[in-house]
C-alpha cells in the first residue's frame, strides 16, 4: 500500500468529480468518444457528511460561504488522499472492500469533513492496481473528538476550521492504514513512499 496527499486551490468541486468519473490520457486530457462525449471510467463512488454524490459540490461551496472560508483564489480548497494497492495486493481485494477501507480510514482520520470517495481498478497507466481517492473539502463542518496528534490545536478539531497536514498527523494516518489492513485480515503494510 502507498498513500499520497495532494492539495488543490480549485474552487470547482464539480471538476474534481468529472475528472474522477471520466477517462484521461497520460497528459490529463479528457478522452472523448466518436460522438464527442466524455468516456466514462469504471468507478465506485460514496460520500461522507453530505446528502449524496449529486449534492457534494454544492454542499462544499455552501460550507465555504457559511464559515467564510476558501474565499481567496490562493486558498487550499480541497485535499485528496490516494490509497493505492499493488497489483498483487489488489488480487486480495474487491472494489467494494477497497471502498470500505477508504471510508473507514476517512472516518478515522478526516472526521467532520465533507468527503467524496472514488475507487478505480485500472491503476496508474493501466497497471491494474486498485486505489481509492479520498477528496475532502478543506473546511470541517462538524466538531470532532480530539486525538493525541492534535496537540490541543483548535484547527484540528473545531467546526469551521480548515484541514492542515502535519507530520504527526501523517504518521497517525499511516499507522491507521496499517491497523485497518490488519483488521481486514490483509497481508499488507504501508510502504514508506508517501507524497
Amino acid at each position: 500500500m502507498i498513500i499520497k496527499h495532494v492539495t488543490s486551490k480549485s474552487s470547482s468541486y464539480a471538476a474534481t468529480q468529472e475528472y474522477m468519473e471520466h477517462e484521461h490520457d497520460e497528459h490529463g486530457k479528457e478522452l472523448k468518444n466518436e460522438q464527442g462525449q466524455p468516456v466514462e471510467r469504471y468507478y465506485l463512488c460514496d460520500t461522507l457528511n453530505v446528502q449524496s454524490k449529486e449534492t457534494w459540490a454544492n454542499e462544499c461551496k455552501y460550507a465555504n460561504d457559511y464559515y467564510g472560508q476558501n474565499q481567496k483564489k490562493g486558498d487550499i480548497k480541497q485535499h485528496q488522499y490516494i490509497i493505492s494497492f499493488s497489483p498483487e495486493e489488489s488480487q486480495q481485494l474487491t472494489p467494494q472492500e477497497v471502498m470500505q477501507i477508504g471510508k473507514e480510514w476517512t472516518q478515522e482520520n478526516l472526521p467532520g469533513h465533507q468527503a467524496i470517495l472514488y475507487v478505480h481498478t485500472d491503476g496508474h497507466n493501466y497497471s491494474g492496481n486498485y486505489h481509492v481517492h479520498v477528496n475532502i473539502n478543506s473546511v470541517r463542518v462538524e466538531d470532532v473528538p480530539q486525538q493525541d496528534w492534535m496537540n490541543g490545536q483548535r484547527k484540528h478539531y473545531c467546526e469551521g476550521m480548515k484541514h492542515t497536514q502535519t507530520a504527526k498527523e501523517l504518521y497517525s494516518m499511516r499507522e491507521s492504514l496499517n491497523q485497518l489492513a490488519e483488521r481486514h485480515n490483509l497481508n499488507m503494510r504501508l510502504q514508506e513512499r508517501t507524497g
